[in-house]
């Protein structure tokens, strides 16, 4: 169904990206963040390689800390 929702949206001229948390623990990060195009706050997960945040996916193991 979300995904159907997605292509059925109405387009905004503004995502509203906003950060709601964060936190870093060693080279991961986690970012919990809303969008005006979900009403849900998503998570998603970063990783420090060669000194840069880099987006990875989460594994199915992965628990956010928040």
């Amino acid at each position: 169904m979300n995904t159907i929702n997605m292509f059925n949206a109405t387009p905004k001229d503004d995502s509203n990206f906003t950060v709601l948390q964060d936190t870093i623990m060693g080279n991961v990060a986690w970012v919990k963040y809303t969008t005006a195009y979900d009403k849900t706050p998503g998570v998603f997960k970063l990783v420090k390689q060669e000194g840069k945040w880099l987006a990875a996916a989460r594994g199915s193991k992965d628990k956010a800390p928040f």
